[in-house]
């Protein structure tokens, strides 16, 4: 079933019902795992899995899970490069020039995330908040496992919807 939206430039676009659905499910299941994870890695010491980079991230996996900023690689290797860059920053930035900090990472992280191939906005988001917040490097394992949360939860509700939706229906050519 579709339903149909008027997009700002006043054309309309048709909107699969079912696929929003699927994708609503599939990001509540992922944080769902999040809150689970959370259980886990606080008592630990480590901070919380969940912070809003993570958001954007689920967006991307469930909304828009062909993108190249939604696979796998792109995902983990973004918040991997995004977070060094950060923790870079963090500690090795003297405090006279602190007002550089979060253009530093976020532009580290882009520079970084661009050569390695890893392109994830959402890991440019999580070097702003890591120097903003002036996080130490225990922060960064909750992040990633919350990535891989993240990824499993994706992989899952695609599997089942699979199994019992079947394929998805090849574009018709002409």
């Amino acid at each position: 079933t579709y339903t149909q939206s008027r997009r700002r430039d006043g054309s309309i676009t048709r909107v699969c019902m079912s696929a929003a659905i699927q994708s609503a499910i599939g990001a509540a299941v992922g944080f769902a795992a999040l809150e689970a994870l959370d259980t886990v890695v606080k008592p630990l010491g480590y901070g919380s899995s969940m912070c809003p980079p993570l958001g954007a991230t689920a967006v991307l996996l469930f909304c828009l899970a062909k993108a190249p900023a939604s696979s796998p690689f792109a995902v983990l290797g973004g918040y991997i490069v995004s977070s060094l860059v950060a923790l870079a920053v963090v500690t090795f930035l003297p405090p006279d020039f602190w007002f550089l900090a979060k253009g530093l990472a976020v532009s580290g992280a882009i520079g970084g995330m661009a050569l390695t191939g890893t392109v994830h906005p959402p890991g440019g988001a999580y070097a702003f908040l890591f120097v903003a917040q002036k996080l130490p490097a225990q922060a960064i394992p909750p992040v990633l496992l919350g990535a891989v949360a993240l990824i499993v939860a994706q992989k899952v509700v695609q599997a089942v919807v699979a199994a019992t939706v079947g394929p998805e229906p090849k574009a018709k050519t002409k």
